[in-house]
């Protein structure tokens, strides 16, 4: 998962993504909240956020050999955003109340 603040540990690369664009790829981008916080984004514009870099591409629809890559947040009581993570496990996340955003794209199994 990409790691915030939360005080989770680096477990490593989450994910690979394709390097070259194809047909049925999307770019993600690394982007960046106002309060520091990083996320990844399918949308260029990073949501209103701050813009990081490209980080590659991945399949809009699964092909073989590919993984689903899932987006997950977190938000205090007040609804605000206060933490984010990308992941191939969909129980990621849940014994510490991150939600599900949606599917980011397929990438290329390792």
């Amino acid at each position: 998962n990409l790691i915030s603040h939360s005080g989770w540990s680096d477990e490593g690369i989450p994910f690979r993504v394709y390097t070259n664009y194809d047909y049925g790829r999307n770019l993600i981008y690394r982007c960046r909240a106002f309060d520091g916080i990083h996320f990844v984004s399918p949308d260029p514009n990073c949501e209103g956020k701050y813009f990081e870099g490209s980080l590659g591409y991945l399949s809009l629809r699964q092909n073989n050999n590919e993984q689903v890559v899932y987006r997950k947040d977190k938000k205090n009581s007040s609804g605000a955003w206060i933490d984010n993570l990308a992941t191939t496990l969909i129980w990621e996340g849940d014994d510490a109340s991150f939600n599900y955003w949606g599917v980011l794209g397929f990438a290329p199994l390792y």
